[in-house]
């Protein structure tokens, strides 16, 4: 672990850069259609409406992931224009010219498409590194408890267990909020303040509320708490809940307010600039939580001149963060930093060429390994069913010694799929039994790839049966990991209830982290054992596995073809997450 040195981060990062750079060389290469089917750009593209500064566009398929906020190009293969999302649903996209653009002369006749814009902080990262992250320097300490084996330490001024269990109970009853043992120990032992601690949270656990309850006691004891993630997401999640908690504590997300538009009302969202005047101002008060994505904070506070600086950090979905951008928390200039996340759900997303390097990691699975004393798991689940958390337990959730920690907690271990208020046809009937928490289909055929209209047709089937059957469309979400087989699901589902307003979330299992779900149907499309041998590192990924069946409270659907069980993959974890599949087939109600 001493080889990590801030020049060899510098190294990573510039290699991340350069594979980053081949890639968009490689897309170069490739045709509209095979860039379409990968989700990179959204074409076929015809204007409807325009100002100079805002434009309509209406389209029949949408493969990619753009969403409200994201900062794209939109050309029509001779001219450019740099844009941003702020308007999108089921058929058009509204477009706002970036700075310095206008939409001025834009063709209706003309095929417009619209592309990712190349992501590359690199530069900018190695700048920080110089100049934040070396020995003396304010990103020191943190950097060298994660690769010199610092042990982390409590600050000098730390209160003591008794006083930290006061506060913390003062504040339990004072809100009538009650924590179960694991909850509070990670409580308890965050309030404190050590360098560093991480808290894993397993789906359901009460990750967030531990979150909430420890930025509130930090923050009425006077400390600056920041809330930061990898993604916007994340940090709008954590923010509400901690809004919610506290009502009359003052929350404020910073950062492009396009990126705050799914936070209520009545939480304040600014740009840095406006926040540090407020700060300075004193129109905020001081026991202020804030928010941040990652990179907001790297560039807002990792600044000399930065006048707001937290005591304690908080990094929410820790799972999520590369190791190389986690190292630079420290640079945030808070001496705490508290991490909360899932090394057992998704992880970061790294270029091929770097899968190997010690740094392909998130931060929350590096402190797992290298800091296990400071490192602490809740264990009970609040979602899933008795049954759902002895199948996930099992595969993802044991301790040091082997034993399965994850429990269900006393209200949900018993709960039930609902009984429908319609009868189901066959085998809709097996499938949707409330006594059946999980269910597996064997589906026919054996050369499909990104789209099967078997599952496809059933997948709809099922979705119309619960809806027509008391269920809501919350209640319900389907994953699948191909884009096309998202569409052909929605296809099906218009086609069979032309009438249905609203549609369960249909998505890859990316889109769904976060989701909690009465049902799940997972539909794996491919049956081609060529095909599922290409890309059978994406397609056995444990933790996408993981995160497939503990969105659901009482059951999980899979649709998945014998080829999948039989296909060799082409990784050692492939391998596992296969066996894991063959596991689940084995305890599963086989319907057909």
């Amino acid at each position: 672990m001493n080889t990590i040195t801030p020049q060899s981060l510098i190294d990573y990062i510039y290699q991340e850069t350069a594979a980053g750079l081949e890639g968009q060389l490689t897309n170069q290469l490739i045709t509209l259609e095979g860039l379409e089917e990968d989700g990179v750009i959204l074409s076929n593209l015809r204007l409807v409406g325009c100002d100079l500064h805002t434009a309509t566009f209406r389209y029949t398929t949408n493969l990619t992931k753009f969403k409200m906020g994201d900062q794209v190009i939109l050309t029509d293969g001779q001219q450019k224009i740099k844009v941003e999302v702020v308007g999108m649903d089921a058929t058009t996209i509204t477009l706002r010219a970036g700075y310095g653009e206008r939409f001025d002369g834009l063709s209706s006749q003309a095929a417009w498409r619209l592309e990712e814009v190349p992501f590359d902080m690199g530069w900018r990262v190695a700048k920080l590194i110089r100049e934040r992250l070396m020995p003396g320097s304010a990103g020191w300490p943190f950097f060298s408890t994660l690769f010199y084996q610092r042990t982390p330490t409590l600050p000098p001024d730390a209160p003591d267990e008794a006083t930290v269990r006061q506060q913390v109970d003062a504040f339990l009853a004072e809100h009538q909020t009650q924590l179960n043992p694991s909850q509070y120990r990670a409580v308890c032992r965050s309030v404190q303040r050590p360098g560093v601690f991480a808290v894993q949270g397993p789906p359901g656990t009460g990750k967030t509320k531990v979150l909430s309850v420890i930025a509130h006691v930090l923050a009425e004891s006077g400390f600056r708490v920041a809330i930061v993630a990898h993604t916007h997401q994340a940090v709008n999640h954590a923010l509400t809940e901690i809004k919610a908690l506290h009502p009359e504590r003052d929350v404020v997300k910073i950062g492009d307010p396009l990126k705050a538009l799914d936070l209520p009302s009545r939480l304040m969202r600014c740009r840095f600039r406006e926040f540090e005047r407020l700060w300075r101002s004193g129109d905020v008060q001081h026991a202020t939580v804030t928010g941040f994505s990652f990179y907001s904070a790297l560039f807002a506070l990792a600044r000399d001149e930065a006048i707001y600086r937290p005591d304690v950090v908080l990094i929410d979905e820790a799972s999520q963060m590369p190791l190389a951008l986690g190292a630079l928390t420290g640079t945030l200039g808070a001496p705490s930093v508290l991490l909360f996340g899932d090394p057992k759900q998704m992880p970061p997303i790294f270029q091929e060429e770097l899968g190997d390097h010690a740094l392909s990691v998130s931060i929350l699975e590096h402190i797992a390994r290298h800091h296990p004393d400071h490192f602490t798991p809740l264990d009970i689940t609040y979602r899933m069913n008795r049954r759902l958390t002895e199948l996930v337990g099992d595969l993802f959730y044991r301790d040091a010694q082997g034993v399965v920690f994850l429990k269900p907690g006393d209200w949900n271990r018993a709960r039930t799929f609902r009984q429908l208020s319609v009868e189901a046809e066959a085998p809709l009937d097996q499938l949707l039994a409330p006594d059946v928490s999980f269910a597996w289909v064997r589906s026919p055929g054996r050369l499909h790839r990104q789209t099967n209209p078997y599952e496809a047709d059933l997948t709809a089937r099922l979705i119309g049966t619960c809806l027509r059957g008391g269920l809501t469309p919350h209640d319900v979400a389907v994953v699948t990991p191909y884009r096309r087989q998202i569409v052909a699901i929605g296809n099906q589902l218009h086609k069979q209830y032309p009438d249905l307003r609203h549609t369960p979330i249909i998505d890859t299992v990316e889109r769904v982290q976060g989701q909690s779900v009465e049902l799940v149907i997972v539909s794996y499309a491919t049956s081609d054992p060529d095909y599922i041998a290409d890309v059978s590192e994406f397609l056995f990924s444990a933790p996408r596995l993981n995160v497939a069946i503990s969105r659901a409270k009482t059951k999980v659907i899979f649709l998945c073809a014998d080829t999948i069980l039989t296909s060799v993959p082409a990784t050692l974890e492939g391998l596992r997450t296969q066996q894991h599949l063959r596991q689940l087939r084995e305890k599963a109600c086989l319907v057909l």
